[in-house]
């Protein structure tokens, strides 16, 4: 038997005490990353400020507006000098990639299978060198892998995953969950035991773990850069995706500057949202696959699924629930049980009683 529905109201509650509840710990790291764009370029950073709201009937982190921003007007600026991408002067003077010979050489071509990897590897790196790395403030506020494994689709147990295997999409994520494995043990082999060396002279041995949390890093939030291909943008990644009611735009670099959409008004308080539909048009197959989550009201639909697979899905609602409950993966649920909808359009009744199927 599933759970009771979701209280929405209760949640939307929820949303509004924790703007004026923040946790300490994390208003110092949100003051930290404010603080460290603003000194290497950023501007008009007071524009905004974190914020909690609901989607699809979860809570979650974005961007509210701290002032009234006209239409088409300059919101704030993200500087070329926090924007991580292959060209940034740590990567390419980066005592481990070029200790594994992938420093410079990162942007020669033609570029090997181990050259897709350098930016994680890079990446962490940063992170378990820690106040070292000068990207400190911007990983901090990045997602931890337990947050990973909570929401993201890539962290799907694989018995849960087989619950859904009637979905185009398991199919998928199984096969990047192995691409990833193997590409660990391709580094390793390239590189043998990957070594952190602190100044403290501590040295931190890089696992599968600290490789995966940076491989969903760069998943999920990273943004197209001109001449760079992907980038990491500080701040930028904290605002959601919208579609109807996406209100922001922004440039491409060197500098990331947001905008307000010349159509669309931004009022105080409310939500910044910009589109993951600028460069394309993306179903929610590519959302969940990326970003971990599916965009209500997407346009672009998924393929309808036949009657078997129909039946196949309906049974897997609902002992999906019990494994996912257990393993602590609901919201990774929540995420297949949507696409299951949209896949077949006669599921939505198992859901309403959840809450879920309203928000579809």
């Amino acid at each position: 038997m599933l759970s009771q529905g979701l209280d929405v109201d209760k949640l939307q509650e929820e949303a509004e005490s924790s703007k004026h509840r923040a946790d300490p710990m994390e208003s110092e790291i949100i003051d930290d990353l404010w603080k460290w764009v603003l000194a290497h370029g950023g501007e008009c950073l007071e524009s905004i400020r974190p914020s909690y709201f609901v989607h699809a009937g979860v809570l979650v982190r974005g961007v509210a507006a701290t002032r009234d921003i006209p239409a088409g007007t300059a919101i704030f600026k993200i500087p070329q000098a926090v924007i991580l991408h292959k060209s940034h002067p740590t990567v390419l003077g980066s005592n481990l990639l070029n200790r594994i010979q992938l420093g410079s050489d990162i942007l020669r071509k033609p570029r090997t299978a181990f050259h897709e990897w350098a930016l994680p590897i890079f990446l962490a790196e940063q992170r378990l060198l820690g106040e070292e790395s000068f990207w400190w403030p911007m990983i901090r506020a990045l997602p931890a892998l337990d947050d990973y494994e909570k929401d993201h689709c890539l962290c799907a147990h694989c018995e849960l995953l087989s619950c859904f295997v009637s979905l185009p999409l398991v199919g998928n994520l199984q096969r990047e969950q192995k691409h990833m494995h193997e590409a660990w043990q391709h580094v390793l082999q390239h590189a043998g035991t990957i070594e952190v060396y602190k100044r403290t002279g501590d040295v931190i041995r890089m696992s599968w773990r600290d490789f995966q949390w940076s491989c969903l890093v760069w998943r999920s939030r990273a943004f197209g850069c001109r001449r760079n291909g992907c980038a990491l943008v500080p701040i930028l990644d904290l605002i959601n995706a919208g579609m109807a009611q996406s209100n922001m735009c922004h440039t491409r670099g060197p500098d990331f500057k947001t905008y307000a959409k010349d159509d669309c008004s931004i009022c105080v308080e409310s939500e910044v949202l910009h589109s993951y539909q600028a460069s394309s048009k993306k179903n929610n197959e590519h959302f969940a696959r990326t970003y971990g989550f599916v965009l209500q009201g997407n346009p672009s639909l998924v393929r309808s699924l036949g009657i078997e697979a129909t039946a196949d899905l309906r049974t897997a609602l609902s002992k999906g629930y019990s494994i996912a409950k257990e393993l602590g993966q609901l919201n990774i649920w929540r995420t297949l049980a949507r696409l299951s909808v949209e896949h077949c359009s006669e599921l939505r009744g198992e859901l309403d009683f959840l809450g879920l199927g309203q928000q579809m």
